[in-house]
């Protein structure tokens, strides 16, 4: 028997709710603190076309549905049975919620995938998208792979467009106070240089967690001709002043 979680008015299954970070314990609290923060930092519209890369079982999508009554919403996910639960639960009540997946070669997500991230177009029109969510996906990608998916952004943002995104950035201080004393419940040390500016965690895993450096993000950043807003630093290190709950978040607009 498929063990469920009640959520929202939808029984998500715990075995793909477990796939999406954290736990039946946490996933509530995550979602609200997700869209306590959109609202605060970039707003949200009724109606916002959204996209959101990494859309998981459904996390952000279920509460966005309540906002979203005249916009529209994509979910794309490597997960196929993911993006199969959300379509057949969420677009079936909101057929404005639109769920795809890509099967990208992922050793983390989707090993067996045969697309490369590069090689990815987002299923959305040149300038035609308000918001594009991104929780926990820069954090398992490598720089190029964040280049193209920025560029990606540039082209389907709409001029008044805005990027949420997640990340981990270090500099010197950060790596060496995390690698000596990592903060309680992240475990994260990024060791182990990965090319230029980036570190991460496991030799064994790369893509289970990866951190870039500041000036190398915000180069990154400049090669997709988008605009970096602002950096809302996450509590994840402890060593950040003025910090929040969680991964690092950067906020970036169309020029």
């Amino acid at each position: 028997m498929v063990e469920l979680f009640h959520f929202r008015g939808y029984d998500i299954p715990v075995h793909l709710l477990n796939k999406t970070g954290g736990g039946t314990e946490t996933f509530e609290k995550i979602s609200d603190w997700h869209l306590v923060q959109l609202k605060k930092y970039v707003g949200v519209k009724e109606t916002d076309n959204v996209v959101e890369i990494g859309c998981g079982i459904g996390r952000d999508a279920i509460p966005l549905t309540e906002i979203l009554k005249g916009g529209t919403y994509i979910g794309t996910d490597t997960i196929a049975p993911s993006i199969e639960w959300c379509t057949k639960q969420i677009s079936a009540r909101h057929p404005n919620f639109l769920f795809i997946h890509h099967d990208i070669h992922d050793t983390l997500h989707n090993p067996n995938g045969m697309l490369h991230a590069k090689e990815v177009r987002l299923p959305s029109a040149d300038g035609s998208v308000d918001l594009i969510l991104l929780h926990s996906v820069f954090t398992h990608m490598f720089g190029d792979e964040i280049v193209h998916y920025l560029r990606e952004f540039r082209r389907i943002l709409k001029p008044t467009g805005r990027v949420y995104a997640s990340c981990f950035l270090v500099n010197d201080g950060i790596r060496t106070a995390v690698q000596d004393a990592p903060r309680p419940g992240w475990s994260v040390q990024f060791k182990f240089p990965f090319g230029a500016g980036c570190y991460i965690n496991s030799e064994r895993e790369p893509r289970a967690a990866v951190a870039f450096e500041d000036d190398h993000f915000i180069h990154l950043i400049g090669e997709s001709d988008l605009k970096l807003d602002q950096i809302l630093w996450g509590a994840w290190s402890g060593y950040r002043e003025g910090a929040r709950s969680g991964q690092d978040i950067v906020i970036l607009r169309t020029p």
